[in-house]
Parts: structure tokens; sequence; C-alpha cells
């Protein structure tokens, strides 16, 4: 890691100055001990949000990990396969008690425990094992649920938002299920669906809910698109709010599949090292979807290869119209190394590059803001349309609670959200707000996300195969 740093690190010079003494720091605290404190390296990384137990720190997107495999990368040795819940990250909120603390589930994977236990994306879990959650245990039975390994069995008490059709508005309706972790396929494809208007077929709209560019789910983002593509979709909605991002070759595809074939010789984006060597890479081929324009849902958890498919797009002055809360902010990206130290494999990914754009433009360490702001982030939930957003309080096809899909639908019919016909499909047709619940959220614990998704991944072939 020391050898490599030396000559590739982006920020390099300040770290050639570091007296490093490797041999006495173990290997998966190495790059948090002298990347951590340096002071011009503050691309790679950032802090947490403000309502994490961590709010406030640093953190650094260098990492290093342990594998398995054979001497190929890590992309081609991933499993498919993983162990656990199936239950993606969650907001975690005061219930109306003032004393119960509820886990309102971000999302879950579709082929999940999660989804065989009957959950589903917005239930709020307000009890595991007969347990109530409260402000002193909620963040472990966050963890647990989170980081259950196999053959765990769990009694979940959860509240659902229920349409009454007598009363015209929603109800909290109590629930149980019991869940029993075990494996499951994690792709990144959350929902997909067709939105059309039937009666005078004025559109025809993909909806994507990417959770990741994760090249052993390659095939899973192809056939979606292809689907798009014979479906004739007249426009994208492509939901990026929990995608961190993954690697460059397919925001690439997904790139080119958005731009049509006619860019396909435009850079799609420049990467500069710190040798001073850049390098282009351009659109090439996707399966073109023939669009005019795209607009895609962000959030602060929208990250690197996210960003790089907005900056790029908007480098060839392609449409993109952005709906939801300012990016992540992640210009920088890693080259992936596997090295092997006796029967180990490591994936080794520090940052190597900025990005930039075919009008040479990356200056968004700081985020990409949204053309239509949903929620502002800051400490008050008046002056924000989407209160819990990247959050919700139900499904995704649900438009009473997925508000960026909803103003997203309407600015492709060029409605007013707030004023104008709303569109019909599923959930209630109005929008007409949901009761706040007097929300008071509370710190939540920052979990890990695979290893792998945070990143504008590009995977090298292997340059060291045995260190001993």
């Amino acid at each position: 890691m020391d050898k490599y740093l030396k000559e590739h690190y982006l920020f390099k010079d300040e770290y050639n100055t570091l007296d490093i003494d490797y041999k006495s720091v173990s290997y998966d605290k190495f790059l948090t001990t002298y990347l951590l404190p340096m002071k011009t390296n503050m691309e790679d990384g950032g802090t947490y949000r403000a309502f994490s137990v961590n709010a406030g720190k640093r953190y650094i997107y260098s990492y290093i990990t342990e594998t398995t495999g054979s001497g190929r990368t890590r992309a081609n040795t991933r499993a498919t396969s993983v162990v656990g819940s199936g239950l993606g990250t969650f907001f975690s909120s005061y219930m109306p008690d003032r004393t119960t603390i509820g886990l309102s589930i971000g999302y879950v994977y579709l082929e999940s425990p999660a989804t065989k236990a009957g959950l589903r994306r917005g239930d709020v879990i307000v009890s595991v094992d007969g347990v109530t959650l409260n402000k002193n245990n909620y963040q472990q039975y966050m963890s647990t649920l989170f980081y259950a390994g196999g053959g765990e069995t769990f009694k979940i008490g959860y509240r659902r938002k229920i349409f009454d059709e007598k009363q015209g508005g929603y109800d909290l309706v109590d629930g149980t299920t019991t869940l029993t972790t075990g494996a499951y396929n994690n792709s990144p494809i959350l929902n997909s669906m067709f939105i059309k208007d039937k009666k005078e077929n004025k559109f025809n709209i993909g909806y994507l809910v990417y959770l990741s560019f994760d090249l052993n789910f390659e095939e899973d983002l192809k056939y979606v698109i292809q689907q798009f593509k014979a479906e004739g979709i007249t426009d994208l909605i492509l939901d990026l709010r929990f995608n961190n991002g993954g690697s460059v070759e397919l925001a690439r595809y997904l790139a080119a599949s958005i731009a049509g074939t006619s860019h396909r010789s435009d850079v799609f984006m420049k990467m500069q090292r710190s040798s001073g060597a850049d390098e282009y890479i351009r659109f090439g081929d996707g399966d073109d979807l023939n669009l005019n324009s795209v607009r895609i849902i962000c959030s602060e958890e929208t990250a690197s290869a996210s960003e790089l498919i907005i900056n790029g797009l908007r480098g060839i002055d392609f449409p993109v119209k952005l709906f939801g809360s300012r990016t992540e902010g992640k210009n920088v990206g890693m080259e992936v190394q596997e090295y092997k130290y006796g029967n180990k494999y490591y994936e080794f990914a520090p940052i190597t590059f900025r990005s930039f754009n075919a009008k040479d433009w990356g200056d968004y360490a700081d985020g990409i803001d949204p053309d239509v702001m949903l929620n502002n982030q800051n400490s008050s939930y008046e002056d924000d349309i989407d209160n819990v957003f990247p959050y919700a309080f139900g499904d995704w096809d649900n438009f009473d609670f997925n508000y960026p899909l909803y103003w997203a639908l309407c600015d492709v019919q060029g409605v007013d959200p707030t004023t104008g016909e709303p569109v019909k499909r599923s959930g209630r047709s109005g929008m007409t707000r949901s009761q706040q619940d007097e929300i008071i959220r509370v710190p939540s614990v920052p979990l890990k996300r695979p290893v792998g998704t945070f990143g504008s991944l590009i995977y090298n072939k292997p340059e060291v195969e045995n260190l001993y």
C-alpha cells in the first residue's frame, strides 16, 4: 500500500512527506492512520451528516478489504448472493408517543428475507423480539438488523400507513412479522416500472430505482434498459437517491444509453492523475433509448459514478433535470488493485484521479445542487417539500409518499405539481401532503456500504500476484 500510494495517490506530494512506520500499523488501519490527518486530500472523503452519530467527523473514500479469489479482480469474484436480512438503511425518529423510536425502512432488496417476511420500503419498525425501540436501544437494533448473519430469526413489530377509502386519509396500522435471515440475491435494481398514459397515449415513462453500479449485476441493468427500449419509453426517471457509485464502465453504459448513438464519440469523462497523464473515456456504445432528456432523483447519498452520469451528460449539453437534494460531491475516483498475500486476497482502492466532463468541468467536490430542491437539508422540516427525503413512509410506486417521482412526472407532462391534474397509477391521486406527525429525527448509525459501491471505480488487472 505504501509503495503504491507514493507512486499513484492523487495527493502523493504530501503523502511522500509523511514519516511512515507501516510495520507497526495493521493493514486495515493503515489508511485511516495516515490519510485522515492529511491536509491536501480533503477530496478523499467527507464529513458525516448532521443526523449521524458521527456528525462532523471525517471519513475517507480510499479503502482496502480482504476478498476471496484466485488471481482475478474483485469485480469477477464478488458473490452475487449474500447472507443477511435484506433491509436497507433507516430513517430514525420518535413516534407520536414521544417515547418509542421508529426505524423507517429506506429500501428492501427484492428477493431478500425481508421481502419474503412482507416488509417493504416505508414500513416503520418499532419493536424487535418484543422489545420496544427507544432512545437507549434503537441504535443497537438498527445495527443488529442491518448486519445480521444467516439463520437468525427476529419477531418484527412495525407500523404501515394504509389508505382508508372512507375517511380519505392514511391510518397508521400496526403489524407483526417473523424475519428469518438467509441468502439472497442482492441485485441493485430496487424497482423498475412503466408509467403510461393509457387514455391519450401522451407518455410512456420508464422509472428505475438503482442502488449501485455493481459489475456483478451488469446484466441486470442491461436487461432493464433493453426492456425500456423495447417498450419504447418516451422519458426516463432515474432514481439514484441511494446510489453511492461503483463501476465507471457501467456508468458509461447507462449514460451512453441515455445520450444515444449520436454522442458515441463524445467525451464522457476525463481522468486527471497526479502524474499529469490524462485519459479520456468516451460515451461509446449503449442501448439507445432515443431520449431527448432525462430526469434524475438525487440526494446527499448520490455520489461518484452517479455524479459522473450527471456531469458527463451536462458536458455534452444533454438536458438533465435533478430533483431532490444536494449530492455527496465526489469528483475523484479509484483504480482498483488486487493483491495476494499468502493465501489471502485484498482489494485496494486509493484515490488516484479527478474526473472532468467534456467541458473540462469537475468542480463539484461540495456536491451538485438539484434543479428542484425538495429538501434543503437544514435543521427545519417546515421549509421542505419532502421533509424526510430521501426516505419515505410509503413504497416506491405510491405518489403520496414518493414526492420526487410525482414532481418528475408532473415535469414530464408540463403540469404544476401543486395545482395541476395529478397522475394516477398507484397510491392516491391527490398531492395533499400527509401529516408530518411532528417528526423528531434522531441520530442514525452510519451503516457501511458493500465494498466497491462507494466510488468511481476502474477495475485493473492485478499488478502484484504475490506478496511474501
